[in-house]
């Protein structure tokens, strides 16, 4: 797993897909990339290729999420900056091991 607290803001109209695409460039090995600040929501899957040190070729999913946290009103910073209100909420992440390997299982509750 790969976590920041996050920086920046998400954009207005991709909701923070391009950070996420950006991330995928640099971060091979995580199988969840966390990270929030944005106060926006995502839960993303995307298709990785990974190659082994003896050159074999492996696909995986790699999951981006970010969560929004839980603050309640916007202000007045956001109001004069025209910003969108942002949703409130939580990511549950569930991890397990069993005879196949390492699992997990995000589940996002946003309000």
């Amino acid at each position: 797993m790969w976590y920041h607290h996050g920086a920046g803001k998400d954009g207005e109209v991709t909701g923070g897909m391009i950070k996420a695409n950006r991330r995928l460039e640099w971060i091979h090995s995580a199988d969840l990339c966390w990270s929030g600040h944005t106060h926006g929501v995502m839960n993303q899957p995307f298709r990785v290729e990974r190659v082994s040190r003896m050159g074999k070729i492996t696909n995986h999913l790699q999951w981006h999420v970010v969560t929004p946290g839980f603050q309640i009103k916007a202000g007045d910073y956001a109001i004069q900056k025209d910003f969108k209100p942002k949703p409130n909420g939580m990511c549950l992440l569930e991890i397990w091991h069993n005879d196949y390997g390492a699992h997990f299982e995000t589940r996002l509750r946003v309000e």
